[in-house]
């Protein structure tokens, strides 16, 4: 398994994430492989410059909720909810998530089987 090959858990973690007996680790391995296979996708959709750009937005994106992490929010509804909003529209207005179909689409068009 990729988690245990890579260092991130020992065999006996591994063994209880795939049983379903440590919730939390396992929360957390799967988030770890999601931001791995993402960032591979991101790499091959888009081209350097692309990248800066998104780095700088996902850069705000984290900001706008680091006060989640960090304990300094109200944590009302409203407020969870206007920060998604803001982020929504900001993906929309830079037309990430039309590059995201287009990288999309190009990749099944390539697949072999």
């Amino acid at each position: 398994m990729a988690w245990e090959e890579s260092g991130i858990y020992g065999s006996a973690i591994v063994r209880q994430i795939l049983d379903g007996r440590h919730i939390y680790r396992s929360i957390e391995a799967h988030l770890v492989t999601l931001v791995a296979l993402f960032t591979l996708y991101i790499q091959v959709v888009f081209s350097d410059e692309e990248k800066a750009c998104l780095e700088d937005q996902i850069n705000h994106v984290v900001s706008a909720f680091g006060s989640y992490a960090e304990g300094t929010t109200d944590y009302l509804p409203e407020t969870f909810q206007r920060q998604v909003t803001e982020v929504h529209q900001m993906l929309s207005a830079n037309d990430i998530f039309g590059r995201l179909n287009e990288g999309r689409n190009k990749q099944r068009a390539s697949q072999g089987f």
